[in-house]
């Protein structure tokens, strides 16, 4: 068909861990045909971070390892090999308060509270003497 078309509709995008993310990709066709739909079989599904690193499936949800990046390509393929792609952005930008809560203060010893950590696993804070 000379005049068929389709596209991403939409997608999901859950991060899954601190590394790895659980996409869902929807198409939609000119015909408003959209997924899950049998007009849609053998397309697939894929997800990067950079060239060359692009995972594949043939379920329009799947897992993507992201790594430490912070964006990701989504792209579907039909069945002729063309490519159809939106470019994921993490948006969640990792925070705590400026200033550490100081408590129990003795000659030796205190303890340093952070508080208002948001988008943050498992974090690492040092203290350094300056």
């Amino acid at each position: 068909m000379d005049d068929y078309d389709w596209f991403i509709n939409n997608t999901t995008v859950s991060k899954n861990g601190c590394d790895s993310l659980n996409i869902t990709i929807n198409l939609k066709d000119i015909f408003n045909n959209t997924t899950p739909n049998a007009i849609f079989n053998g397309y697939k599904y894929g997800a990067t971070s950079s060239p060359g690193d692009t995972t594949w499936s043939t379920n329009n949800t799947f897992s993507f390892y992201l790594g430490n990046q912070r964006s990701a390509t989504l792209l579907a393929k039909d069945k002729c090999g063309n490519i159809k792609s939106i470019v994921w952005i993490d948006n969640s930008i990792p925070n705590a308060n400026a200033s550490p809560s100081i408590s129990n203060q003795t000659c030796a010893t205190f303890t340093a509270t952070i508080t208002g950590q948001v988008n943050l696993t498992s974090p690492d804070y040092c203290l350094y003497d300056n």
